[in-house]
């Protein structure tokens, strides 16, 4: 049985405790991001206990409007609303204060957490969905919770960059209008950079030399359209109800054609660029669209392309330019 009351002793925020200090005063799990107590009335959310890099969570932290998102329990699967995720979002209805803790050292079995303070679901969304990693390589749905201060708390956890706030991310704002910008076109990481904030779910992002080749192809190919006397950038679009913002590859602003770059010519990656020109198709002033592969691909897969009003590009190495299907 929950008890219905708190420890008697306010904690004071910016105190520092280990992870079984906090089981001792305010019971819970020893395991877990999300710990309701049997013992008291109480569910600790631990900000930082997972690995900052770990793709099958989105990082956790503040956006601007003071909002602190906390992923949800769950690492197979697409997220579901039980055992310690429903227990956070009933918290307020079963008199559960939620207290808010940020690892600052140590490993992930012997952290050592500040405590940032106590906070309540945010009361017109308490939560949004997005998308994550799954451990089989895959992608699944993910929670994340918003969480508002009540009272005093500490400084510390860090901010989330492109992240909108609380009200572009409920589930009525994807009707609203996006928001469509250029952006630099850098020469180096050129598609790590342009992957940041979107998900991708084909491979680890820690695959840093199948990035770089995508890189210095994106790379020699923009330098090639700039030969011709072509402008050549990439757009970022923000969409309302969307965690993060989506990052185009090359578009050639001259002719108004849209580039996704792909490190392989084969039918998984070209089936792949597929679904993401027609994704960022959709927020754009309709372009035309193109494939920029590193190799000449199958006939086959020519011809789905094409039937799909799909250039596809690739180096030349007899001239050393590039070659098109439409030549």
């Amino acid at each position: 049985m929950m008890a219905t009351t708190t420890p008697e002793e306010p904690l004071k925020p910016g105190t520092e405790m280990t992870r079984a200090q906090i089981i001792e005063r305010f019971g819970g799990r020893p395991q877990g991001a999300i710990s309701p107590s049997r013992t008291t009335a109480t569910v600790v959310a631990l900000v930082g206990h997972r690995p900052h890099n770990d793709p099958t969570h989105p990082q956790d932290g503040f956006t601007s409007d003071g909002t602190l998102h906390l992923t949800g329990e769950g690492s197979r699967g697409d997220q579901e609303m039980k055992q310690a995720n429903k227990a956070l979002l009933n918290a307020k209805d079963e008199g559960r204060a939620i207290l808010v803790f940020h690892a600052i050292s140590g490993t992930r079995s012997k952290k050592t957490y500040r405590y940032i303070g106590q906070f309540e679901l945010d009361a017109s969304q308490p939560y949004y969905l997005t998308d994550a990693a799954d451990l089989s390589g895959g992608t699944r749905r993910v929670i994340v919770f918003q969480l508002k201060p009540v009272g005093e708390h500490a400084e510390g956890i860090p901010a989330l960059p492109d992240t909108p706030p609380s009200h572009l991310l409920s589930p009525t704002a994807g009707t609203a209008t996006e928001r469509v910008a250029r952006v630099p076109l850098a020469t180096e990481n050129l598609v790590m950079e342009m992957k940041a904030g979107e998900f991708v779910p084909r491979r680890s992002r820690t695959s840093v030399p199948v990035e770089r080749r995508e890189a210095a192809l994106a790379s020699a190919f923009a330098a090639h359209l700039r030969s011709l006397g072509h402008d050549v950038g990439r757009m970022q679009i923000t969409i309302p109800g969307v965690r993060g913002s989506l990052f185009t590859d090359l578009v050639d602003l001259s002719d108004n054609v849209l580039y996704e770059v792909k490190n392989s010519a084969s039918r998984a990656e070209i089936r792949m660029g597929i679904g993401q020109l027609f994704d960022y198709a959709r927020h754009l002033s309709n372009p035309k669209l193109a494939l920029l592969l590193p190799s000449k691909p199958d006939l086959d897969l020519v011809h789905l392309c094409t039937s799909l009003s799909i250039d596809v590009v690739w180096p030349d190495p007899d001239t050393g330019g590039f070659a098109s299907s439409k030549h």
